[in-house]
């Protein structure tokens, strides 16, 4: 219009503040996500990792929640078959030591995911006897 109070996409008219309104939302949004991601990189980068190499019968996954989360860590052997679900709960916020029994295996390749909410991070363990 001449006034400027809508725009004209071929198919809608929309008002100016609408669209004012849309864009200060995608904005929240798009920060939330790199805010999000950052502190996920972060949270991660704290922990500690799991050994390449073990020949302890247990391995252990130290986590530091900053908020209830789910989490699920799983075991799979060097075909990618699951083989142990070592943890599938929801953990409260702070710190969680969570261990998973390796007797029941046999020397060599496993690997491992965790996954903390949406999030999904994976590794390789040696075990050896």
């Amino acid at each position: 219009s001449n006034y400027g109070l809508f725009n004209l996409d071929e198919e809608f008219f929309w008002s100016e503040s609408l669209l004012r309104r849309m864009e200060e939302r995608d904005s929240k949004v798009r920060k939330a996500k790199e805010s999000a991601q950052k502190r996920w990189e972060d949270y991660y980068a704290k922990q500690e990792q799991s050994p390449v190499n073990t020949n302890e019968d247990v391995i252990t996954f130290d986590l530091t929640l900053g908020k209830p989360e789910r989490v699920t860590i799983e075991l799979f052997d060097a075909l990618g078959n699951k083989i142990a679900v070592v943890a599938n709960n929801i953990y409260y916020s702070g710190n969680h030591t969570i261990q998973a029994n390796l007797l029941p295996y046999s020397t060599g390749l496993l690997y491992y995911r965790v996954m903390v909410g949406g999030n999904v991070r994976s590794g390789v363990v040696m075990v050896i006897r």
